[in-house]
């Protein structure tokens, strides 16, 4: 469930879609930088529709596996002190996590609801974990862990343009906004230190070296995403910058690895695709976003060398947050 989550939210950064807006005429080339303010806090609501599909086949049997998930969560962005040097040191905390999950594999269908701390959870109608009601505590608190790293506080190190320095907190933590900041940055956009006209283009590159639990071998998985300003907007009477996002990948003959249970298995991953389109309202008064919001699929085959295990994972994604 972790690998599906973080894939999930590695494709795309969480995102609103805008409505009724007004195109406003073609400003002048501006340059654009993120400013954060010592206690004075940012609050996001953030939200998640993804639909996985996966069809295994382990020695020769085929097992389909279909997930719906939809997330809600509220992040809170604090500024602790002025810049120190290049960067400002931002605490994030996250509240009101609401999580459904509709899983049929196998045979079986799980639905399962995550609010807050509590866990309910049925498996073809049968309910196995209800927390309010003392069921099922141990895989309840399985599940708690494997999705741990949400429900924890931790520090950022940001610099003007939007990239990250350092991400400080507990290992879990750590490890999963790290994995998430390597598929495409935490903030949505990155700027460059010039300025933008509307029309104007530039590109930011990263490489991933994991995805959720799996390691890849040299030379990883490259994304170059591509930024287009476009004409601003007015949105509830807010003067908006916008900017496009075409982040797509296609490569092949990738390879990698992932541990279970002290078990090295090799992966070879013939090929992945993603296409990944989104906006950005960028809100040129307080200088952070206002909103952003990203479509995405993936489509991933993997062979488990030495397992007799095959598959292919599909994505489809939105995802959306928005300033309260």
């Amino acid at each position: 469930m972790k690998k599906i989550l973080i894939l999930a939210i590695g494709l795309l950064i969480c995102c609103q879609a805008i409505c009724c807006q007004v195109v406003l005429a073609a400003p002048q080339a501006t340059q654009f930088t993120f400013k954060f303010y010592p206690n004075q806090p940012l609050n996001y609501n953030c939200k998640i529709n993804m639909k996985a599909e996966m069809n295994l086949e382990v020695a020769g049997q085929k097992i389909p596996m279909k997930t719906d998930m939809i997330m809600s969560l509220n992040i809170r962005l604090l500024p602790e002190a002025d810049a120190i040097g290049k960067y400002t040191v931002v605490k994030m905390e996250t509240s009101n996590i609401q999580v459904d999950y509709d899983i049929k594999a196998g045979g079986s269908h799980i639905i399962m609801k995550l609010r807050g701390s509590e866990v309910y959870a049925t498996q073809d109608g049968q309910v196995f974990i209800d927390t309010q009601r003392n069921i099922g505590l141990a895989d309840a608190q399985s599940i708690k862990d494997e999705v741990a790293a949400i429900y924890l506080s931790g520090k950022f190190e940001i610099d003007p343009q939007g990239r990250i320095g350092q991400i400080l907190g507990d290992m879990p933590f750590v490890e999963f906004w790290s994995d998430i900041n390597q598929y495409g940055g935490l903030l949505g956009i990155t700027f460059p230190e010039k300025e933008i006209a509307v029309g104007d283009q530039w590109q930011e590159s990263f490489k991933m070296t994991k995805m959720a639990e799996v390691l890849l071998k040299e030379p990883g998985l490259e994304s170059v995403v591509t930024f287009t300003r476009k004409p601003d907007v007015i949105v509830g009477g807010k003067d908006l910058s916008v900017f496009s996002i075409s982040a797509p990948i296609h490569q092949k003959n990738l390879a990698g690895y992932l541990d279970q249970a002290g078990q090295r298995i090799e992966l070879r991953i013939p090929s992945i695709t993603r296409t990944a389109t989104g906006t950005v309202h960028f809100d040129k008064d307080r200088m952070v976003d206002y909103a952003v919001q990203v479509d995405g699929k993936a489509v991933m085959n993997f062979t488990a060398e030495g397992q007799d295990v095959r598959g292919e994972v599909k994505l489809n994604m939105k995802a959306e947050m928005k300033l309260l």
